[in-house]
């Protein structure tokens, strides 16, 4: 098992997720407009779900695979969230989901700048790109104002049951 990981800003503390967030994940990932805006989010997002990805974090902690880092946003004491890095060379992609009660506070913002420049430094990537559909407006806020810019527009690109859906892509890179 890797060391414990965390890292800070004020009340926020990014960490390694344990199985014993599942309830807390479960209970702030289960929402509509959190699935609707992520690629992969399942709705109704069940603790069976959250307890499953949580085993193949569990396992990959283990065997310290570099291929991702994936946190919990922590918020007085709970999983309110998740942010992650999937590593491809120097390239990263980054991915988040938010729990609602905590939406338009600049949290997400605060968050995005801390990890990308930890994952700037750590594992010398030259850029990090994000994905967000284009109906996505605060998401896409949220990485503009973390210093990501609009790189392009890909239309009817991605395939959310059944429906194609026009994607964004933003990128930041390393200074």
């Amino acid at each position: 098992m890797k060391k414990p990981f965390t890292l800070h800003s004020g009340p926020i503390t990014l960490r390694h997720l344990r199985l014993s967030d599942a309830d807390s994940m479960a209970t702030y990932a289960n929402d509509r407009g959190i699935a609707r805006n992520t690629a992969a989010l399942p709705s109704p997002y069940r603790k069976s779900h959250a307890t499953s990805w949580l085993k193949v974090l569990q396992r990959e902690y283990r065997q310290k695979k570099a291929d991702r880092l994936h946190l919990g946003i922590e918020i007085d004491g709970h999983i309110v969230g998740v942010i992650g890095i999937d590593l491809d060379g120097q390239r990263g992609t980054l991915g988040y989901w938010l729990g609602r009660p905590y939406w338009g506070q600049g949290i997400m913002t605060r968050v995005v700048r801390l990890l990308t420049a930890y994952a700037f430094r750590r594992y010398r990537l030259v850029r990090i790109d994000a994905h967000v559909f284009s109906f996505n407006i605060g998401s896409a806020r949220v990485l503009e104002k973390a210093g990501f810019k609009r790189e392009a527009l890909l239309i009817k690109h991605f395939n959310k049951r059944g429906r194609l859906i026009d994607e964004l892509i933003y990128v930041k890179f390393r200074r």
